[in-house]
Formats: C-alpha cells, structure tokens, sequence
C-alpha cells in the first residue's frame, strides 16, 4: 500500500484530517515502529579453548554489551553450521547418577 493509499483510507474515517497532518503522522509511526523493532545482524569470531564451556559476548569484538544481543541465529565451527541447541546447558560434562 503506498502513502497515498494510506492517506485515502485515514480520510475515509477522518474526513477532516489533513493530507499534510496525516502524512507527518504517517512518517512518525514509521520511525517509531522502526526504532522499536530495530534489527541488526553481525558476526564476531571466538577462539575456541580446550575444555572452556561457557563464552561471554564480550568474546566477540563486534558486540559491546550482552543487552546487545538478543538471539543467536547460527553458531559455525569449521565454516559449518552446528546444530541448534535447545534446552539448558549442563554446567558439567559428569554423569548424574
């Protein structure tokens, strides 16, 4: 739907609402619903440790903070992707007996 359209059906149930007024209206809920659902995408590397469970996000150079991230997508080793994990992570490799 283009602007115009939008404009056009606002008027059907405002007829005295402005083309200009509508169009400021318009913009701004765009802006706001951009701001408010922002969605950035980046990569960072990790050098992998032996026996190193856990990684923070300050690992990965090209985030700043944890509250950063939000979900992630796709975890490679080797240039491939590894399955996704859904659960808790165990904090130890041990049999629970």
């Amino acid at each position: 739907m283009t602007q115009q359209e939008m404009i056009e059906t606002i008027q059907e149930s405002f007829s005295d609402a402005g083309e200009t007024k509508i169009r400021l209206m318009l913009n701004r809920a765009m802006d706001e619903f951009i701001g408010d659902t922002m969605m950035l995408s980046g990569y960072g590397t990790v050098d992998i440790t032996a026996d190193q469970r856990y990684y923070n996000f300050s690992d990965l150079s090209s985030i700043t903070t944890s509250n950063d991230v939000l979900g992630v997508y796709q975890v490679d080793y080797d240039n491939a992707p590894i399955d996704r994990f859904i659960g808790q992570v165990k904090d130890s490799d041990e049999n629970e007996g």
